[in-house]
């Protein structure tokens, strides 16, 4: 859409650009002509008139040596060039005729020529056109530079939109790396090495390997499918993973790893640990308690670890149902506008009295298709109140009047239906919001 409306105020400014230039032009080189002509004739106008009276009054004998026909070197005028000065003398005057600023002369025919008339109905038809050019030019340009302003504006906001959500993102990354628990980011950001075997080890009674999950189980039950359990479209390919549900899984994978890695040191730590106990005097063991601190925060970095893994466990898991949500919706959408159009169709060919059975059937597989995924219509109940109903069923504008002021703002009808998706009793997802016509 911002597409079109950039190449239509782009074409409106164009052909306005130009129309404006053009018609600027023409009114500039007319104005400079009638200027040129008005310098050369307007002051001669009375001279010529008295020296016509009197070349009319002349023998016919002397009116071709009377200067009236003669040119500057002397020479009898051609019929060309007379006819040229009464074309420029028509010029000088044209605006004054046209507009009735002056009287026309009883010797108009000398002084324009026989069809000065005619001329004048062209300058008015030809400045009526300039004006209209004009007009049309500027409202063009005007709606084209306004178009491409908004277009600009917009571009500008959503390129703000997405510097602030960059930053947004870089300050929330911030925020998660600080409610990290202390010890695992202590572990992250100051890597110690690893103690020594240790001499004296009290004996510990706790088991990582029964406390942790394995990442061979996670990652099975990462890619256990969640769209449409029951649905029969099998052979339907859905679309690629999003990347940050990739790199969420991938971090999470490595997280795994090293907690096992540490609780397999430990173990064989424990098993060591035992066993040099039992080879050393009863004596060497009443001094456990430095090592006893070290193993103690190790034990905290790994209880840290798998806070931190569980918590990234639990986010990955909304990701994957927002996007398997989105997956879900759209190919549900794109099934609900063909019953739409089919439902239309039947309404068609009902009203003219033509068969519908081949495609009622077709509507009726698609509807048993959604109901056995899970998709269900649902119609909001006549004469309900639509307050409250908001988020299931969507007012057109046009409204049904009605008598009874207690109906105002109850549903008068439903225009189309709508389609939720059962999950649970408890949870239960809005495909598309019902259509429905309120009283007035």
């Amino acid at each position: 859409m911002r597409t079109k409306s950039m190449i239509l105020g782009s074409i409106l400014l164009l052909v306005g650009s130009v129309a404006l230039l053009w018609g600027l032009t023409e009114i500039r080189r007319q104005q400079e002509e009638i200027t040129r002509c008005q310098s050369r004739y307007v002051t001669q106008t009375d001279d010529y008139m008295k020296q016509y009276n009197e070349w009319l009054l002349r023998p016919a004998d002397e009116k071709p040596a009377f200067p009236l026909l003669l040119d500057k070197d002397g020479k009898t005028k051609t019929a060309a060039q007379l006819k040229q000065e009464q074309r420029e003398r028509l010029t000088a005057d044209l605006d004054k005729l046209a507009s009735g600023r002056t009287d026309v002369h009883p010797f108009a025919d000398v002084l324009y020529g026989e069809n000065w008339p005619s001329e004048i109905e062209a300058y008015k038809k030809q400045k009526e056109l300039n004006e209209s050019v004009l007009i049309g030019s500027i409202v063009c340009t005007s709606l084209g530079g306004s178009i491409f302003v908004w277009w600009m504006l917009v571009w500008i906001w959503r390129m703000m939109g997405g510097v602030l959500a960059g930053v947004r993102a870089r300050s929330d990354a911030v925020r998660r790396s600080r409610e990290m628990p202390l010890p695992l980011r202590a572990h992250y950001e100051q890597p110690s090495e690893m103690v020594d075997e240790p001499a004296d080890v009290p004996p510990s009674t706790e088991n990582p390997a029964a406390e942790q999950e394995s990442s061979a189980q996670y990652s099975q039950r990462l890619k256990q499918p969640k769209v449409l359990p029951n649905s029969r479209w099998g052979h339907w390919t859905p679309a690629q993973p999003d990347p940050q549900v990739n790199a969420e899984a991938s971090e999470i994978k490595r997280i795994s790893e090293e907690v096992e890695r540490i609780a397999s040191l430990l173990s064989d730590e424990k098993t060591t640990r035992a066993a040099v106990l039992e080879a050393r005097p009863l004596e060497a063991r009443d001094h456990p308690k430095p090592l006893d601190g070290a193993l103690k925060q190790l034990s905290e970095e790994v209880s840290a670890i798998r806070e931190y893994t569980a918590y990234q466990q639990d986010r990955l898991e909304k990701l994957q149902d927002g996007y398997d949500w989105n997956i879900i919706r759209t190919f549900c959408l794109r099934v609900i506008r063909c019953i739409d159009n089919l439902d239309n169709r039947i309404s068609q060919l009902s009203s003219k009295n033509g068969k519908t059975a081949h495609l009622t059937e077709v509507r009726d597989e698609l509807i048993f298709a959604l109901e056995s995924s899970g998709v269900e219509q649902f119609a909001p109940q006549i004469n309900s109140d639509y307050r409250g109903q908001e988020k299931v069923a969507e007012a057109v504008k046009d409204r049904q009047p009605c008598e009874d002021s207690e109906h105002k703002g109850k549903i008068a009808g439903v225009i189309r239906p709508g389609y939720q998706y059962f999950i649970s009793e408890e949870n239960i997802k809005v495909v598309r919001p019902a259509q429905v016509r309120l009283f007035a």
